[in-house]
């Protein structure tokens, strides 16, 4: 599997919102292991390079 471009992870259709989940804290963090550094560089990787995350807000 090939990494994604950023627009690929902007046009995930919204339709397959099954398929997403959000990255709880203890994993994004990997309980406390990593600093804020590295939890950044965590979601750079998985957001940009991987493209299995994508950036999500609730809504007001």
């Amino acid at each position: 599997m090939s990494a994604k471009t950023k627009l690929d992870v902007w046009n995930i259709d919204y339709i397959e919102s099954d398929k997403w989940e959000e990255v709880p804290d203890e994993d994004l963090w990997e309980d406390g292991e990593l600093k804020l550094g590295e939890v950044f560089d965590k979601i750079n990787y998985h957001l940009f390079h991987k493209g299995d995350w994508k950036l999500i807000r609730r809504k007001e």
